[in-house]
């Protein structure tokens, strides 16, 4: 049963969710349980949350700022 709610917030979530959301999900429906447990039969179904996407500099911005000069000295000297 409980793997039912689990599974169901996380089809809602758009399978981005992870077991703390989850978890969090399962005490607004009244469970109580603890992420650990909620973790462990998620890894047993095969439920992975999906995690944020990473940050990706542009290339070229180096070139752009190296020729602006670095304020912080010219304060100082």
């Amino acid at each position: 049963m409980l793997l039912e709610h689990i599974n169901d917030i996380h089809r809602r979530s758009r399978r981005i969710y992870g077991s703390p959301r989850v978890k969090a999900g399962l005490a607004a429906r009244g469970y109580r349980v603890g992420r650990k447990r909620v973790a462990r039969l998620m890894q047993i179904e095969g439920i992975r949350g999906r995690s944020a996407d990473l940050y990706y500099a542009s290339p070229g911005l180096d070139a752009r700022y190296s020729e602006i000069p670095n304020r912080a000295r010219e304060i100082a000297t």
